[in-house]
């Protein structure tokens, strides 16, 4: 899809004096300046360490059609530049005039845990679905209002017209959302979009920008809760979502998470619950340990068996409400459970790695929370060798910092895990948790990620699983590269090291 300079004006409200740039020819949009080049709109953004503005004269150097700013920077043509008031509002207005236009349908997915897996998943089900006909059931979802565009088509018609668009890496904020639909070249079927956040507002900033046929959220825990303040701070942001959707959309509810099902309750448009006897449910789960789960799903009065390629029964859950979702979008039922099977773990999040020593590692290092950690310390525990779980520590609890780090570490002597190595500032917190639960575990205490490792690497044997898990933090960040926060370079160094046995 390619943009007039007249349509990033109506898009944005953008004050120009030059009539050139009404006939600007805009091919991509991009928020980084060395990644410019004709045909490109390059938009200044301020951000905590960098403003964009100072780049806009050296983009227009490389190349780049104009640029979307809030002043006019030194050195920058005022014939080349759309002035807006705020330029990430301005991004995100452009995505939802792109979005309005293209006119397909859109899923959005919000939750405190799984919410990239079941992204994942939902993609690889529509991709799927992409693949054949479409076969109308008895409650197919409403066809999709005419947004204006040419050709507009409504979900029971666009099955086998083209690809699936979703979100990349963690482009799911008010940068990435808004990146992730300028990417439509047009004939996709759907988007499947996952959104995150901090703060409150920012969820309903990209339903507004997205405006979802299908909204889901896939559960409500104790993540975000320095700029949210509790659980119930977090489903109230979450469910900026479930506001947000029109009144014809549809809402996939997870009955089995009391957050979720409360904050759905005021939901009018169509529904689709999924969990324990509900419309869409799972029966004869079987843990195969690292090589994944297996399941009976349910979808009305079908049924079929799902053998999934990722690790941990809670993945389960995030398969039902990947299911629910498509289901509302009107994919035929042999395709979800054909996609659900064909669906590939998202790397970092329980990737299994298994190395030539014979030890399995389950690499869930890219992000950190209680419930997240306690269902990746399940999956480990029920390992039928050695478990051992690597822990750094989950970011922004505030607070309850101290008390939710006890609790994994209870979580982690409970559950079965051998041997907890914790990492990083939280680690004293992690260990008297352990230490409590007088359980049978043996705990060490790690300055970092390098030391975490090599002592794994010395007493390893085969048979073991090892988890690795953690919150992220940026590189740059003073405690990140001193304690490795980031859990990742415990995994990388562990692969390099079992790959040389």
């Amino acid at each position: 899809m390619v943009w007039t300079g007249e349509e990033i004006m109506t898009a944005t409200a953008a004050a120009n004096n030059a009539a050139s740039l009404a006939a600007a020819h805009i091919e991509t949009v991009s928020t980084d300046s060395r990644r410019v080049g004709p045909g490109v709109l390059f938009v200044a953004l301020r951000g905590v360490r960098h403003d964009g503005h100072a780049f806009a004269a050296e983009a227009l150097r490389a190349g780049a059609a104009a640029v979307l700013v809030d002043h006019l920077p030194v050195g920058v043509d005022p014939h080349q530049a759309f002035v807006v008031p705020d330029t990430l509002r301005a991004l995100g207005d452009i995505a939802a005039y792109t979005r309005q236009r293209w006119g397909g349908a859109v899923a959005a997915i919000t939750g405190s845990n799984g919410k990239t897996t079941t992204k994942e998943m939902l993609a690889a089900v529509c991709e799927e679905g992409s693949k054949g006909p479409r076969v109308q059931g008895s409650k197919g979802p409403p066809a999709l209002p005419d947004r204006g565009g040419a050709g507009t088509l409504g979900p029971l018609d666009r099955w086998t017209l083209g690809p699936v668009l979703k979100t990349h890496a963690n482009e799911n904020n008010l940068i990435g959302l808004p990146l992730t639909l300028l990417r439509l070249a047009g004939d996709e079927s759907v988007a499947v979009l996952e959104m995150g956040m901090n703060v409150p507002g920012e969820i309903a900033r990209m339903t507004e920008i997205a405006t979802p046929d299908v909204g889901l959220i896939t559960n409500v825990g104790a993540a975000h809760l320095e700029g949210l303040g509790s659980i119930a701070g977090v489903a109230a942001a979450k469910g900026e979502l479930i506001d947000g959707l029109r009144p014809d959309a549809a809402f996939a509810v997870n009955m089995d998470d009391e957050w979720v099902v409360r904050r759905a309750a005021g939901f009018r448009g169509r529904r689709i619950e999924f969990g324990a006897g509900r419309e869409v449910s799972a029966s004869a789960i079987t843990d195969r340990g690292a090589d994944g789960i297996a399941f009976t799903l349910h979808v009305g009065a079908r049924s079929a068996a799902v053998a999934l390629r990722m690790a941990g029964r809670h993945n389960v859950e995030n398969a039902l409400g990947a299911a629910a979702a498509a289901h509302a979008l009107g994919i035929p039922f042999d395709a979800i459970a054909a996609g659900l099977g064909a669906a590939e773990p998202p790397k970092m999040r329980m990737q299994v790695m298994r190395l030539g020593n014979g030890v399995t590692l389950l690499n869930d290092a890219y992000n950190a929370n209680p419930s997240s950690t306690e269902a990746a310390l399940d999956a480990v525990g029920r390992s039928p060798g050695r478990a051992i779980a690597v822990l750094g520590e989950m970011r922004e609890l505030g607070a309850a910092s101290a008390a939710l780090h006890r609790r994994v570490g209870a979580h982690a002597a409970a559950c079965g895990v051998d041997w907890l190595l914790a990492v990083g500032p939280q680690a004293e917190h992690i260990a008297d948790g352990a230490r409590a639960a007088a359980a049978r575990i043996e705990v060490t205490i790690c300055a970092d990620a390098a030391s975490a490792a090599a002592l794994v690497a010395v007493r390893w044997q085969p048979g073991d699983t090892i988890l690795i898990k953690g919150s992220r933090g940026p590189d740059d960040e003073e405690g990140v590269r001193r304690y490795g926060a980031r859990m990742a370079e415990v995994a990388a160094r562990l692969a390099a090291a079992g790959s040389r046995s």
